[in-house]
């Protein structure tokens, strides 16, 4: 196939169009969090639903050592672009920033995730 100027114009843009779609190209953002524990680094997996703002987590195991709230809906704070996970009750189970779900991709990362369920700090980085 040859490539055309125009050809490599659009190919461009629809990359850059994905890439703001979300991390994953499916309206889901998908976040790897990680914590030193005394036996160990442990992990939490967490799931961003763009379309209907909701959130669910995973851990190995199912364990809680993260997050006790299994998933729920999410909101979005302006500057710095904080990211808190509602509980059933709307309680702030916990939160991740600076994240902007709608504009996240991958490979973006931060230090300030924080259960407010379990105390843990968590590193985040968007898969």
């Amino acid at each position: 196939m040859k490539l055309t100027r125009r050809k490599s114009i659009v190919m461009l843009l629809a990359g850059i169009g994905s890439e703001t779609l979300a991390a994953d190209d499916t309206g889901t953002v998908s976040i790897l969090g990680t914590h030193d524990f005394d036996d160990g680094t442990k992990t939490v997996g967490i799931n961003l639903v763009l379309k209907d703002k909701t959130w669910s987590k995973s851990e190995p195991g199912n364990r809680m050592a993260f997050l006790k709230t299994a998933r729920g809906r999410y909101q979005t704070l302006p500057s710095p672009n904080i990211v808190q996970l509602l509980d059933a009750n709307g309680n702030i189970a916990g939160q991740i920033e600076p994240l902007v779900p709608a504009t996240a991709k991958r490979g973006d990362h931060g230090n300030k995730g924080k259960s407010f369920e379990t105390g843990v700090t968590f590193d985040w980085k968007v898969l």
